[in-house]
Formats: structure tokens, C-alpha cells, sequence
């Protein structure tokens, strides 16, 4: 159970940031946008589990939860990187004031890729400012579904790995939802409280570091 609780808690981690992103700015996110959201992490949760669970059928069944695990380490390696390069990114921006510095210039892509639907969620994952569409300064109940399922796709993949190490997708589910509620809505609380929390996206460096450790103790010592 404790592991159970120790995932929730990683699965909702942005929750917090998020919370704390809108506080800070004084977007509105009612109580049911914050129901919304939690309910759109426990729903992808579990369907995410469900496709794991049909994955059992394919990896020997002596090897599975060994095989959930290297995989949950190796997604939080992706997390961890993919933050640290964000973080760092934020951090050059910040210091490129001179326009015309050519190191500070963007480069556009050769490529650009546009999936309906899909592109809106990765937006809303880097910047959750993008789900008020309407830029009325308060997140209703569409924004704040495009905004839980945004929040879930990182999730994903953790639940696949979760459901081969043999966990129960409804205690997984039903925590990852209560958890995100909490902290989706202590985020948003201390954030209109505190002002300006300029360290708070080293949040984001927390859900890698974890899933890492998890994995770890899990393949190490049980």
C-alpha cells in the first residue's frame, strides 16, 4: 500500500505545479475544474494499467514485473533529462536580453508536425496558461478537461510500466485521483497565497528522481 501511495503521489506531482502556476497568476480554477481534473489523471491511469495488464499475455510471466521495472527507471531517466534541458532552457532565456545575440536566436524546425489535439496538449504541458483558451482569466469545464489529459499524457507511460509490475489499477487509480485533487488544490491555495514562487518548476525534476528511486529499490530489494 505504501508503494501504492508513494506512486499516486509521483503520477500527480504536477498537479502541484500547476496549482501553483495559477495561484500565482490569479487564474481562476474552481473546485469542480479541479474535480475535472483529478478525475481526467485516474481515468488515464487506468486505462493506461488496462494496456498493460494486456501485456502480460506477451512477456514471460517470471520476467514481467522485472521488465515494468527497468522500464519505470528508464522513464524517469527520460523525465529527469527532458526537465533538466527545460530548466535549462528557461535559464538561458532569461539571461538572453540582447535580441541580436545570436546564441539567444531560435532556430525554427525544418519539420513541423501538427496533430489535432495533440499539439494543443503538448502546449498546455509546457505552459499551463494555454488551457484558457478564452483568456478570461478562469479555467472552465472544457479548459480543465484539455488540461487533465494534458497533465495525464506524462503519466502514461508510468502506468503501463506500474500495471507489469503487478499493482492494482483500481488502488492505483483511486489514489492517483484523490492525490490530485489535494495537490492540485494546495498548489493553487499556496500559490494565490505566496506571490511569485520563482524555484517552484524545480518541481519538475521531482517525478523522475522518484520513478529512478522506486524502480531501483524495487528491482534491488524486492
Amino acid at each position: 500500500m505504501l508503494f501504492t501511495i508513494l506512486l499516486a503521489v509521483i503520477l500527480s506531482i504536477d498537479c502541484l505545479g500547476v496549482g501553483l502556476a495559477y495561484g500565482m497568476r490569479h487564474v481562476v480554477l474552481p473546485w469542480y475544474g479541479r474535480v475535472i481534473i483529478s478525475c481526467c489523471s485516474g481515468i488515464a491511469i487506468a486505462v493506461s494499467m488496462c494496456l498493460g495488464r494486456l501485456l502480460e499475455g506477451i512477456i514471460p510471466g517470471e520476467q514481467i514485473h522485472l521488465f515494468g521495472e527497468s522500464m519505470l527507471v528508464c522513464l524517469g531517466v527520460f523525465f529527469l533529462v527532458r526537465s533538466i534541458m527545460e530548466l535549462r532552457k528557461e535559464r538561458v532565456e532569461e539571461l538572453c536580453t540582447d535580441e541580436t545575440d545570436r546564441a539567444c536566436v531560435s532556430e525554427t524546425p525544418l519539420f513541423q508536425w501538427r496533430v489535432p489535439g495533440l499539439d494543443v496538449m503538448i502546449k498546455i504541458m509546457n505552459n499551463p496558461q494555454h488551457a484558457d483558451f478564452d483568456h478570461s482569466g478562469q479555467i472552465n469545464s472544457k479548459e480543465a478537461v484539455w488540461l487533465g489529459f494534458a497533465l495525464a499524457m506524462d503519466s502514461f507511460g508510468a502506468g503501463v510500466c506500474i500495471a507489469l509490475m503487478g499493482f492494482s489499477v483500481l488502488w492505483v487509480s483511486i489514489c492517483t485521483l484523490s492525490f490530485a485533487f489535494l495537490l492540485v488544490s494546495a498548489g493553487y491555495i499556496w500559490g494565490g497565497r505566496a506571490g511569485e514562487v520563482p524555484q517552484y518548476r524545480k518541481l519538475n525534476l521531482l517525478p523522475g528522481i522518484m520513478l529512478i528511486t522506486l524502480g531501483m529499490i524495487r528491482i534491488l530489494f524486492i
